[in-house]
């Protein structure tokens, strides 16, 4: 039961945490206004013309940027499309690109993994943890009911475990997410012919 409960936290709330740091709800907004500019233009003028083309253009680089939570070049867009196609996770693909970790070579994805990323995750850890234990202590010792130490807690709990969430997107998590993703290609690159992925560190 304990074990269900975590997956919905972490499939369901961690998700919509994700996002909202990452600001998907900007893109999801663009991408609804470049829609409305789009529909009558092709009324208008139909597909072939430089206008409709380029809207045309625009509205797939924020559906992209919706889905995978940044814009990219076209080349970039279509080799992270190629490699969805081989069974990844999106979630590690939109997570890499949102911290400007993939790039192409040719027909080759690559990820970079900023060498200060592992220093960052440890002080992020570091700054959370003693924060949280800070205001937990703060907490138990304040002149106050039993149950209203126990909101504060849960309340500060909830917040710390949020903001942890968040920043976890742009180190722990970008870390997880490359290493994943790099051992399912690869696995992939063994057995069919797959996009290529290279790993490189910067």
């Amino acid at each position: 039961m304990l074990r269900k409960v975590r997956y919905y936290i972490k499939k369901n709330l961690g998700e919509v945490v994700d996002s909202f740091f990452a600001g998907s709800l900007l893109y999801r907004i663009e991408r609804r206004r470049a829609e409305r500019e789009l529909a009558p233009t092709l009324d208008a003028y139909g597909d072939t013309s430089i206008e409709a083309q380029r809207l045309t253009d625009h509205f797939k680089a924020v559906g992209f940027a919706t889905r995978y939570w940044r814009t990219a070049s076209p080349e970039l867009m279509a080799v992270i499309e190629s490699a969805k196609k081989q069974g990844p996770s999106e979630a590690d693909l939109r997570i890499l690109n949102l911290n400007l970790e993939l790039s192409t070579q040719g027909d080759h994805l690559t990820i970079h993994t900023p060498w200060m990323v592992w220093p960052i995750t440890v002080a992020m850890i570091a700054v959370v943890l003693t924060g949280f234990l800070m205001f937990i202590a703060m907490a138990a010792t304040a002149p106050a009911a039993s149950s209203l130490k126990i909101a504060v807690i849960l309340g500060v709990l909830i917040v710390f475990a949020t903001l942890y969430r968040g920043w976890s997107l742009f180190a722990s998590q970008a870390i997880a997410a490359g290493t994943r993703l790099c051992k399912h290609l690869a696995e992939k690159t063994r057995t069919a012919s797959v996009t290529p992925i290279h790993r490189a560190r910067r």
